[in-house]
């Protein structure tokens, strides 16, 4: 849940946090520190933001006591760090627990997979307890699986659901030197409106603890899933104008069908007049005939539409091409400009006097 997320990222100087111990220290602190903010309800923190470059590259992973079949495939998955509160930052729900800062502590090595990569590695079981790695198959250093999210992209919206192993740091060795800290992306979920009245107070704490940390690109999380779906969002206005004209096109062409049909019955329209049809007779004769036309027309198109239901597919967002409420609406929108188009025409035959149509047959 994007809303009221306020993202940013900070960089350590690698000059003064040589280990992940020291980094670590800096962010536990400075996450406490955020808590303490008004208005801030959940704080997490990552190595990429999501739908931001978690597709960017991968590591392979290997199944405790479930080896691969010889020409099974090895699946090469994102590999994100995340510090505890990361899921409750993003209201991201987890089947089972979340890494928590005592398992940091404990060094747990507590691991959570989303159900995308669980259904391939564990089909059918619950990955709760199992061990993974991306050391090799007969290494040792096993993490334990102890939550599972539901199918997430965080790659981008119009991807796969992403298969990922969100690692906390709870395997750190005491004293190794790695910079794979320094460069942490926070997520701060806000219960304002607007979460970028949070940077000023997070800057302020960010100078005291450290003037030489940068606060960098703050913005909001919407504003990260609009940009993932900037090009999509792009074709798909273009696509809406040329629905539009073509819309438009349409009840032109059936006003003028509809009009020349009018003119060439001007004769028959009279004589029915004549023999006592009222005007909204003639009315009801000219749109009922036109709706017909329309109602064929859609049929056409409805039957076209399902048959390049496939295409479709992939040029439209959660939403099946086949879904009868879209189907349904568009269907009725025809009809409504259909039968707007016609009303002119069958109002103005409406207005035939009896008289002069005989006389022009």
């Amino acid at each position: 849940d994007a809303t009221g997320v306020l993202t940013f990222e900070v960089s350590l100087p690698y000059t003064e946090f040589t280990t992940r111990e020291e980094a670590l220290g800096f962010h536990r602190e400075f996450d406490r520190r955020l808590r303490e903010l008004p208005g801030v309800t959940a704080v997490g923190s990552t190595g990429v933001v999501p739908l931001e470059g978690y597709g960017s590259g991968c590591s392979v992973v290997f199944r405790e006591g479930l080896p691969y079949a010889v020409g099974e495939e090895t699946p090469c998955v994102a590999t994100p760090t995340v510090l505890p509160g990361f899921f409750d930052a993003l209201l991201i729900p987890v089947q089972g627990s979340k890494p928590t800062w005592s398992d940091v502590d404990a060094r747990t090595q507590a691991v959570v997979v989303t159900k995308a990569l669980a259904d391939r590695l564990w089909p059918g079981i619950s990955p709760v307890g199992k061990g993974i790695g991306s050391n090799g198959p007969d290494s040792r250093a096993w993490y334990r699986v102890v939550g599972v999210v539901p199918h997430i992209k965080a790659e981008a919206l119009d991807q796969p659901p992403t298969e990922a192993v969100f690692y906390a740091p709870t395997g750190l060795r005491p004293g190794v030197k790695s910079g794979d800290l320094n460069d942490v992306a926070y997520m701060v979920r806000m219960s304002t409106a607007d979460p970028m009245t949070a940077t000023a107070g997070i800057r302020t704490i960010l100078s005291s603890m450290n003037p030489r940390v940068p606060f960098i690109d703050a913005r909001s999380m919407e504003d990260v899933v609009a940009r993932s779906m900037a090009r999509t969002s792009f074709l798909m206005l273009l696509l809406g104008v040329a629905a539009a004209v073509a819309l438009l096109l349409s009840a032109v062409g059936l006003y003028g069908v509809v009009s020349y049909v009018v003119t060439l019955r001007r004769s028959e329209l009279g004589i029915r007049m004549a023999l006592g049809a009222s005007a909204r007779h003639v009315v009801r004769l000219v749109l009922v005939q036109s709706a017909w036309l329309a109602v064929v027309g859609v049929t056409i198109g409805l039957a076209a539409t399902l048959a390049a239901s496939r295409t479709l597919q992939s040029v439209v967002y959660e939403v099946s091409p086949a879904d009868p409420a879209v189907l349904g609406s568009v269907m009725a929108v025809l009809l409504v400009v259909a039968l707007c188009a016609s009303l002119l025409p069958a109002r103005r035959a409406a207005r035939i006097d009896p008289g002069d149509a005989m006389r022009e047959s």
